[in-house]
């Protein structure tokens, strides 16, 4: 008894070698170099351990040809030289997994980001946020579902969405919907949307929604990979404080992130959607289910916007519409009310507004007038401005600033310095059709496959292949639509 009391008190001996790695140093390798590897396929350990498998199945393979071929030369028995790697445990190699850092391995099986939005915790506040419009972000995203054109409903090509949300409320203060990647006019408008007050607005586009969001924003919380000098010179006219945040680092939990994917979701629900990728999307013909106009799209948007407005949210414990107005008129213990903020509704105010978040262009004025990507525009307000010099460097011609909306180019903007506003100018030639910008790099393009000198596509031959595009066009719709009756 006393043996066995001794043993149990005192345990088993332990190893010498606790601790230590008892397989072939050879095989430590291949299984680090394995997980060092892994991607997003190798999701299941039994995958994992098939490829550790495999791969010492080959090594030893290898091994026995090279040792049989040396020994042959010696004239020796292979076998005792023979040093083969043993597979090893199951359990070996997943303790081996579990070693490494749990991001490590989740960002490689499914990438940085990814590992961002499921690791790391949401913050509950952003420094600053304690009120309405105090911090609004702005993040662009590619849409997964298919638009058709507005006149023949063909199926052309996926919506980007520039969206801008207050970080206080969780309202969405304004957006800009388009098939053309994000850049500074889309960025522009968004700002401009979320600015201006939306009555007007959803009433042309036929929708009852509330959505009572209007005002400048204290500071502007914007994604680095659309830093721009425009945007920049804007929010400082506006007093707008604006800030960067790194590329595909959003700080703060990202509330505007988190969003936009449970938008993507729902987005999936559509007919016409092209879902995340192709393995989800599988056999589901896309453009044959096509259906939404980027006019209708805009429609349903906004309708998924409203109801969200109305929604509790999880983290504020109330919808975002009510946590906004308790901020605008009751205030909270953070913060005291902050009130409604002077509405922009004559028109001219409105336009004067999307301008300054439009895109610059810095042109002298010239006896012709000005010219912008080969197109001549004139007003007799620029006469004044002809070769003006430059007030600093009288040696040179004055800059003078130039607006234009990118889908209407039969008319830039003239920013009078002395006078403060803008002035219409519109194209010389009066004939000139109001095409839109991506219209005129679609024809340079073309021009430009068929072989034609960039100095050969001038305004002429613009004017006409846009005419030409245009009539090949109604052909073919008409063409399309006729069905002759048979008798």
């Amino acid at each position: 008894m006393r043996g066995r009391r001794a043993f149990l008190h005192f345990g088993r001996k332990q190893r010498s070698d606790t601790g230590q790695k008892a397989i072939d140093e050879r095989v430590e390798s291949i299984i680090s170099t394995t997980l060092k590897q892994l991607k997003s396929e190798d999701k299941r350990l039994c995958r994992i351990y098939e490829k550790i498998k495999d791969k010492i199945d080959a090594a030893n393979a290898q091994e026995a040809i090279t040792t049989d071929q040396a020994c042959c030369d010696v004239g020796i028995s292979a076998n005792a030289n023979l040093k083969l790697m043993k597979i090893p445990s199951l359990n070996t190699v997943r303790d081996r997994l579990q070693a490494i850092p749990r991001r490590q391995t989740y960002s490689r099986l499914h990438g940085a980001r990814a590992a961002e939005h499921f690791l790391d915790p949401i913050l509950g506040s952003f420094p600053g946020a304690d009120c309405p419009l105090d911090v609004v972000q702005i993040d662009h995203m590619l849409l997964d579902i298919m638009l058709v054109d507005e006149k023949y409903r063909k199926p052309t090509k996926k919506s980007w969405l520039s969206l801008a949300f207050d970080v206080c409320s969780r309202m969405v203060t304004g957006f800009y919907s388009s098939p053309d990647p994000p850049g500074a006019m889309s960025t522009g408008l968004c700002i401009a949307h979320s600015i201006l007050p939306k009555e007007d607005w959803l009433s042309k586009l036929g929708s009852h929604a509330e959505w009572p969001v209007w005002g400048k924003m204290t500071t502007l919380h914007g994604d680095n990979a659309f830093r721009m000098n425009m945007l920049k010179v804007a929010c400082d006219d506006h007093g707008i404080h604006l800030i960067w945040r790194p590329v595909k680092n959003p700080r703060f939990g990202g509330h505007i992130e988190r969003w936009c994917g449970t938008l993507a979701q729902a987005i999936h629900s559509l007919p016409g959607t092209t879902f995340s990728n192709p393995k989800e999307r599988g056999s589901y013909a896309s453009e044959a289910k096509a259906i939404f106009t980027q006019t209708e799209f805009n429609q349903w948007l906004v309708e998924r916007i409203a109801a969200y407005h109305a929604e509790e949210h999880s983290q504020l414990g109330m919808s975002p519409l009510q946590r906004y107005k308790i901020g605008v008129f009751e205030g909270t213990d953070k913060h005291a009310p902050v009130g409604l903020q002077p509405r922009i509704v004559d028109l001219k105010d409105c336009t004067r507004l999307q301008l300054d978040f439009m895109p610059l262009e810095e042109r002298t004025v010239q006896r012709y007038g000005v010219e912008i990507d080969k197109i001549f525009y004139y007003h007799d307000v620029l006469r004044r401005w002809i070769n003006a010099p430059d007030p600093d460097k009288p040696k040179l011609k004055r800059l003078f600033r130039f607006k234009r909306f990118y889908h209407h180019l039969s008319s830039i903007y003239f920013y009078d310095p002395d006078l403060k506003e803008y002035f219409e100018i519109p194209t010389r030639d009066s004939t000139f059709p109001d095409m839109s910008i991506w219209d005129l790099k679609e024809i340079r393009n073309a021009a430009r496959a068929e072989g034609k000198p960039d100095s050969q596509v001038d305004e002429d031959y613009v004017k006409q292949r846009y005419f030409r595009m245009r009539e090949i066009e109604e052909q073919a719709w008409f063409a399309r639509s006729f069905v002759p009756v048979r008798s």
